[in-house]
């Protein structure tokens, strides 16, 4: 019985052996594809990253070289000098008002504003009744400091849009500053889409655009989940677990923490060239976890078939085995069966008296002969 199931043991051995291999390998390799998959998000999130951040860059380059080549119109620099002159003149300020309507629809911006060295606003295309905002300021300043055209940062409107202002001052044919002319851009006319776009389908990717506000982080654009909340959500710079407040931080490039939902995600994060914004790309880890199940579950199916298939052929030839060994007994059996057979026929049909006995001298088999005898 001991033989048998040794024996046994030796013949399912490399069946649990070979299960046991299966195991241990499908487990590294789900790690190894965690970290693969990982590793491909992150480079499709950081293209993304790096894609936007050059449209951001295009965008804003486009509208400062729009505001640099306005002195370029011979026509324009013509009405706005007449103007200066006699601000007051109805007739002037009308031709001076559709110059600017010209520039909203050549530009495709929401309103064209003149200002003085101040800030006080003189003229507009659109109705213009408030004041110019600490952004304004701050981007008219250092267009009057440099005299070249500024972009300010994204603020919020008195008719509640988000709005962006390019400022360049406008010098006269002597040198004297004419004006201030603003371009104002609305955010939602592509800064914003722009920043929503994926070019690839994925249920969680979204792009957010930061920057820093004192101790804290301000998000510029509106989060996907939190509407409403652009120029107004905040997070403290202790946050570090939160991807945005390590790109104001200035840290770049791959990072794994947590969103403003508290959600796990994969991050890249990248400053945008001249100017305080930072671009976070972002993808849920839950995303990339479901992808990576979806392969350990194919890869469990194959790994639990071959498990199967190792034990099925080991059943089989140990029933083959089986099979094999129990046919030799039977047949054995059979052999001395007829063997005894033989000698039984011998015995009784012989002349002679015969009587066998075991060794302590017992009689096992005799015959008539002996018995008559």
């Amino acid at each position: 019985m001991e033989k048998s199931i040794r024996s046994s043991m030796r013949m399912w051995a490399p069946a649990v052996l070979l299960t046991l291999a299966l195991a241990a390998g499908g487990y590294g390799y789900y790690r190894f594809e965690l970290e693969d998959i990982r590793e491909e998000k992150h480079r499709e999130i950081a293209a993304i990253a790096s894609l936007k951040v050059q449209q951001i860059v295009q965008w804003r380059e486009k509208w400062i070289e729009d505001a640099q080549n306005i002195e370029q119109s011979a026509s324009f620099m013509e009405v706005l000098a007449t103007w200066h002159r006699t601000p007051a003149a109805p007739a002037v300020r009308a031709i001076m008002q559709e110059r600017l309507r010209r520039l909203v629809k050549m530009h495709g911006c929401v309103n064209t504003i003149l200002y003085d060295e101040t800030g006080r606003a003189l003229l507009s295309a659109l109705p213009e009744s408030e004041p110019l905002q600490i952004e304004g300021k701050r981007a008219l300043e250092q267009a009057l400091a440099g005299n070249k055209a500024v972009m300010s940062t994204l603020f919020r409107s008195s008719q509640g849009k988000i709005v962006i202002d390019v400022m360049k001052p406008v010098l006269g044919p002597d040198g004297h500053r004419l004006a201030v002319v603003a371009l104002r851009s609305d955010a939602e006319t592509f800064l914003y889409p722009m920043l929503r776009s994926w070019p690839v389908p994925r249920a969680s990717a979204e792009t957010l655009l930061v920057c820093k506000d004192g101790p804290h982080v301000l998000f510029l654009n509106e989060p996907r989940h939190q509407p409403n909340t652009a120029l107004t959500l905040r997070y403290p710079l202790t946050r570090v677990d939160v991807p945005a407040v390590q790109a104001v931080l200035g840290n770049q490039g791959a990072f794994l923490g947590k969103d403003y939902q508290g959600v796990e995600v994969l991050a890249d994060m990248r400053p945008v060239p001249e100017s305080h914004w930072f671009i976070v790309a972002k993808i849920d880890e839950s995303e990339i976890l479901t992808e990576i199940h979806n392969r350990g579950l194919i890869l469990l199916v194959l790994v639990v078939t071959a498990s199967i298939l190792a034990v099925t052929s080991t059943a089989n030839v140990y029933n083959r085995r089986s099979a094999g060994l129990y046919r030799n007994l039977y047949d054995s059996e059979q052999e001395r069966r007829k063997a005894l057979e033989v000698f039984r026929t011998a015995l009784y049909s012989t002349a002679d008296g015969i009587i066998t006995t075991d060794i302590t001298a017992r009689v096992k088999q005799i015959n008539r002969v002996a018995e008559k005898l």
